[in-house]
């Protein structure tokens, strides 16, 4: 170590190190210190490469060259933050020293003893509020570490307590405390009084008309009038643009009862949800009330009244957006042109007419090409509405929470494919609402998916490898057909312990009903002779199937290391072909490998099962009817912009049923799964995230036995450009 005067005084500075010095007692964690550090007033400035890599450019307050200067700026303020959080006999020492290259800024930590707080005591006195509440609210307990950051979130939560339970008065700056270093039993221990103040013991106090200065209390306050838009709801007709129904829908409120500013605020953000609502404002008035009593007496009360005024969006807009589309089979950007019509009939609905464009990247099958480049083009043509409610239900049916929405959607696609050109006519018809609004829990059901498929303009090339094959299974992929079905799924988010998460679960199935009431009111011709399925026209089945996928997926952050997290996701999905569909289309098929998939693999080159790339297999390669996917990583964020991810991934997809190859139908056999690790550089642009994962084969379960495992063979794997995290 280099005594500072001993330092040249050009000398640059290139960095800052924290230590603690050796303790029995508490010591910061690793978080504590990286937020502290973060936190320093003055900071070493960072070379011209690494601005190129951080947002905002460079700091404020930044030092070249070592000083003294900022070696005490930044010791003193270390020194504050360890004694707000406990360590109230805390000393920092700040030396330099030197590197190879510049100085080093070392602050070293003398923490000594944390200081606990020994006993809490509150007082009340004169503001009419209740110390168990007080109490209760705070949530602190005897024994824990005295910390300032405490304080200050139990005054958060003994200020939202007290207004929920009406004293509406009450704000976190009536708030204080009192620490007595003194009377405490012990030499690292502190009393604790926390003081409420009443209401015109604060500036900010303030009367109200017909109030005298001796009522300091906080009172009762009860809920006054409710206005829409300055209308009586008793006679409101269309305030702000909506229907009264709407507006009972969001939130009805009986005058009297007890005033909670979250219930209303509740009422505001459902308010604000609305698609045609542009803004909300949320107007109260705080006065008194007489109210008769049995005796005849009259009593005061304490009435809030409140006003919420909309301001709707423009009824009719027209916007340009660029998107990038990420999926399972395809990414790119997408340019769209959309015309809305915000507000119809006042039920806050939204029609909306869209024509776009996308430029995606997709991978031939793997039997017919290897290559994976930019060769897809995309048009899509589509019109929706969405209203608040499920039709024909009635809104009074549902609770606020609910969100019930309904959506109707109906258009047309076209994608350019190496192989061939895909068009799809489309109709749906979707129900949603959510179960459980703090868990974000939403549940979707679909009772109508019409959708026509058609393929055209196919390359000869596929049409002979269709020819060669002579498989019905395969055919069966690449039919034109019709699909008459509907869906249902639920999602929601999810925690355990340190883990969050969301979990989503997806049903949907095609062709049951519809393929029943052909065979009972059809006539014998309109039945293909081989599968038995309702022919539409004489290249057009009806298609059957069932499909299940669930995906769960979560993250957790170290305790230690706040910048690193670990992530982990389980996707597991069947479908089934029904008895007049040989096998399923390839948009209701899952595929392997890719950016969101099994990282060691292109898309659709791995699997089904052990079968091979290039096998002659009676299957395609990489799309099947199980998938399995186990994948877990673990991340780091160097800064607001980089992030960097250790990853390893493990499953396939298979095939099911009788005429399947042997090599490529489910078992658990772990011989058939193929297995991946890698590493993944993210870049967060705010509104997206780009994703370059390199991942490398640790088991091919597609190579013959002896060359399966890392080393046995030449390596190989596969590198992904991604958009948004993998899960």
């Amino acid at each position: 170590m280099c005594l500072s005067q001993e330092l040249p005084s050009d000398l640059i500075w290139k960095s800052t190190k924290l230590v603690a010095m050796p303790s029995d007692d508490a010591l910061p964690s690793m978080g504590q210190r990286d937020d502290w550090q973060a936190l320093l007033p003055v900071k070493p400035s960072p070379p011209v490469w690494r601005l190129w890599f951080q947002k905002g450019g460079e700091s404020k307050s930044t030092s070249v060259t070592w000083s003294e200067e900022a070696s005490l700026r930044n010791a003193k303020a270390l020194q504050n933050r360890l004694q707000l959080a406990g360590w109230l006999d805390a000393e920092v020492q700040s030396s330099w020293n030197t590197l190879r290259c510049g100085a080093q800024l070392e602050l070293a930590m003398r923490c000594g003893a944390r200081w606990k707080v020994e006993a809490i005591e509150v007082d009340v006195e004169g503001t009419g509020l209740a110390a168990s509440k007080v109490m209760r609210f705070a949530a602190l307990e005897e024994g824990m570490p005295f910390s300032q950051t405490g304080l200050q979130e139990a005054r958060d939560r003994i200020a939202s307590g007290i207004q929920q339970d009406g004293h509406a008065t009450f704000h976190a700056g009536h708030i204080s405390f009192k620490v007595d270093t003194l009377g405490a039993s012990s030499s690292k221990g502190v009393q604790l009084t926390i003081v409420c103040a009443t209401r015109k013991a604060t500036s900010s106090g303030s009367l109200m008309e017909g109030e005298s200065e001796a009522e300091e209390m906080h009172p009762l306050v009860h809920l006054g009038e409710v206005f829409w838009n300055g209308q009586d709801p008793a006679t409101a007709l269309g305030a702000g643009g909506l229907r009264s129904d709407v507006w009972r829908h969001v939130g009805t409120f009986k005058s009297g009862g007890v005033y909670n500013p979250s219930t209303m605020k509740d009422m505001y953000l459902r308010l604000s949800r609305i698609r045609s609502v542009d803004r909300v404002q949320m107007s109260t008035a705080l006065r008194w009330d007489t109210l008769a009593q049995k005796d005849g007496s009259l009593r005061r009360l304490a009435v809030m009244d409140v006003d919420y005024t909309l301001v709707q969006k423009p009824s009719h807009d027209l916007g340009v957006e660029l998107d990038l589309v990420r999926n399972d089979a395809r990414y790119g950007p997408k340019l769209s042109t959309t015309l809305q019509h915000r507000n119809p009939r006042g039920w806050g609905a939204e029609n909306a007419w869209q024509v776009a464009f996308g430029y995606v990247a997709v991978a031939p099958f793997s039997t017919l090409s290897t290559a994976n480049f930019l060769n897809s083009g995309e048009w899509t043509l589509q019109w929706s509405t969405r209203q608040i409610g499920i039709a024909p239900l009635p809104l009074s049916m549902f609770r606020p929470s609910n969100a019930p929405q309904t959506v109707l959607d109906v258009g047309w696609n076209r994608e350019v494919w190496p192989e061939f050109t895909r068009s799809q006519i489309h109709i749906q018809h979707d129900y949603s609402l959510t179960e459980n609004d703090a868990r974000n829990a939403r549940w979707h059901f679909s009772p109508i998916q019409v959708s026509f498929v058609n393929l055209t303009n196919k390359d000869e090339a596929f049409l002979q490898w269709i020819l060669d094959q002579d498989n019905p299974l395969i055919q069966a992929r690449f039919n034109n057909h019709l699909n008459v079905g509907s869906a249902l799924g639920w999602a929601s988010d999810w925690s355990l312990g340190s883990w969050k998460g969301r979990i989503d679960m997806q049903a949907s199935w095609a062709g049951g009903l519809s393929q029943r009431m052909a065979q009972a009111w059809a006539s014998p011709e309109s039945l293909d002779e081989t599968t038995g399925a309702w022919l539409v026209t004489s290249d057009v089945p009806l298609i059957q199937y069932q499909r299940v996928l669930s995906k769960v997926s979560g993250e957790r952050a170290s305790r230690r290391h706040p910048r690193l997290s670990t992530a982990a996701n389980v996707l597991v999905g069947f479908a089934n072909a029904g008895k007049t569909t040989p096998s399923l289309p390839l948009e209701q098929a899952f595929f392997s490998g890719g950016a969101n998939g099994i990282r060691g693999w292109r898309l659709r080159t791995l699997g089904p099962g052990n079968t091979g790339l290039m096998e002659d297999a009676s299957g395609i390669a990489g799309v099947g009817d199980i998938r399995l996917d186990l994948q877990f990583e673990q991340r780091m964020h160097i800064n607001d912009l980089w992030q960097v991810a250790l990853f390893s991934d493990m499953g396939n997809v298979w095939l099911h049923g009788e005429e399947a190859p042997e090599a490529s139908v489910w078992s658990w056999d772990l011989r058939g799964f193929g297995w991946g690790a890698g590493m993944g550089v993210r870049m967060d642009l705010e509104f997206f995230l780009l994703r370059l994962d390199g991942g490398l084969r640790i088991h091919d379960p597609g190579k013959s036995r002896g060359q399966r495992w890392l080393g046995q063979a030449p390596w190989k794997g596969a590198l992904h450009l991604g958009l948004g995290l993998p899960f």
